[in-house]
């Protein structure tokens, strides 16, 4: 089956996305037994759900394909166990993403960094949830568009680095998660997510083509 024909097809099973998660992400930490680099547990992948915004991106890359493997082998246990949190972690352009735009979010996570975690993992948690955004008498001066465009853009830097290949395993994920029923109560990010990664694979493929006609050209000048 084709790249193109899994982006139209319904007819996903989950082996096949399993495989493509393990393929395109080898740098991943996924379920004991699929790998000698580390034993994760269950429970630690659901810790992971709720961290994923925390990571950088290398990090990302490392642990999101093993919590999404995870989510499909244990998906009976999907809302209890927080498996919306990973939803809205790839729902990237969501409208959820503009709540840190208010002084009164931002004031709360400063307040919980400082006052809960403190030290390292405050400081972390602070960098992380605001990096690359102005401070919140700034924001308050934007637009609705504006602070939504800068909310999204800073999310997508949990991303950066990710190839044609892992932007696609994603996608599939997605389209295999978009027919469980468990996923009715946050079927609107399910959706979002969906647009957004399609974008992403149809973004890098459209890059790819202009890289190999460049290289093609380069190659026929010189011969």
């Amino acid at each position: 089956m084709t790249k193109q024909e899994n982006l139209s097809s319904g007819g996903l099973v989950e082996p096949e996305v399993l495989h493509r998660l393990i393929e395109a992400f080898p740098e991943g930490y996924f379920p004991e037994g699929l790998q000698q680099r580390a034993c994760v547990t269950h429970k630690q992948y659901v810790e992971l759900r709720l961290q994923l915004p925390l990571l950088l991106a290398k990090d990302v890359r490392e642990w999101l394909p093993g919590v999404l493997y995870d989510l499909v082998i244990s998906r009976d246990r999907f809302r209890e166990e927080f498996g919306d949190s990973v939803i809205y972690f790839l729902d990237v352009s969501g409208e959820d993403t503009d709540c840190l735009a208010s002084a009164d979010t931002q004031d709360m996570i400063r307040d919980f960094a400082d006052n809960v975690l403190g030290n390292q993992e405050g400081e972390l948690l602070k960098a992380v949830m605001f990096q690359d955004l102005p401070v919140a008498p700034l924001m308050d001066k934007m637009s609705e568009p504006e602070k939504h465009g800068l909310m999204t853009a800073s999310r997508e830097a949990s991303f950066d680095g990710f190839t044609a290949d892992q932007n696609l395993a994603i996608l599939l994920w997605l389209q295999l998660v978009a027919r469980w029923s468990c996923v009715d109560f946050c079927r609107d990010s399910v959706e979002r997510a969906l647009v957004y990664w399609y974008r992403r694979c149809r973004w890098a493929n459209t890059e790819a083509i202009g890289k190999e006609k460049e290289e093609s050209g380069r190659g026929k000048g010189t011969s």
